[in-house]
């Protein structure tokens, strides 16, 4: 059975000395960054990887209470521009939180109050520390300790990190939780359309989606559906 493409780290990602707060959320929860960017607007993307949230709230929270050191950095405009003040313009006017800063050659900009959270980066040796305190476990930024932790909200067998991951059991599982109303049709043509939708992501064949409509169909009796 071919290994879920999210879960196939690049291994120079390990040359790099820092990550922006996305790529360290995907590297912790053991996913190649890369793939996030690329297909993290797809359809029910954080369905079936639903570590990626929790783990980027859980560093800007770090971050915040000053438990992890990042390198911030932040939205900036010159203070002046077209004859606009815009350190009146939008901390007066529009009520933005905004700061004056000025660069060595003493021009003055207006810096936002809150970190762009998608340029602001971590060096990997404070990751390593912080997930140290927390005790928690990563492959990547610890190839010695063994698997990543899935968090608690994902059952082992649906973590396809997790070296006993079974994508036929998973499919069965994921379709019998989707398909509660199968409508004018029976449940198990109702599965097994659904995992025809999702066949690439549990690298099922024809034979394996028969298979897993087989396992996760509830009407065993057969029959036409109830109305």
């Amino acid at each position: 059975m071919a290994k879920d493409p999210a879960y196939d780290i690049d291994p120079f990602w390990g040359l790099s000395e820092d990550f922006t707060i996305d790529q360290a959320a995907a590297l912790i929860v053991g996913m190649d960054p890369a793939y996030v960017d690329r297909c993290e607007r797809d359809t029910d993307f954080e369905k079936y990887y639903p570590g990626l949230r929790p783990a980027r709230a859980a560093l800007v929270s770090a971050i915040n209470a000053r438990k992890l050191r990042a390198t911030l950095r932040y939205d900036a405009e010159p203070r002046y521009v077209a004859g606009i003040d815009n350190l009146m313009e939008r901390g007066y006017w529009k009520g933005e939180d905004v700061t004056e800063v000025h660069d060595s050659d003493g021009e003055s900009f207006v810096i936002t109050a809150i970190p762009n959270w998608l340029t602001s980066t971590i060096a990997i040796d404070d990751l390593r520390e912080w997930l140290s305190r927390r005790n928690w476990s990563s492959v990547f930024f610890f190839p010695d300790a063994g698997e990543s932790k899935a968090p608690a909200s994902v059952p082992d067998y649906l973590d396809p990190n997790n070296r006993r991951y079974a994508p036929k059991l998973a499919a069965a599982v994921q379709a019998w939780q989707a398909v509660t109303n199968p409508a004018k049709i029976s449940p198990k043509a109702a599965l097994t359309r659904w995992l025809e939708s999702h066949k690439d992501h549990f690298c099922l064949s024809a034979n394996g989606i028969e298979e897993v409509a087989k396992v996760a169909n509830w009407a065993t009796s057969g029959g036409s559906p109830r109305s």
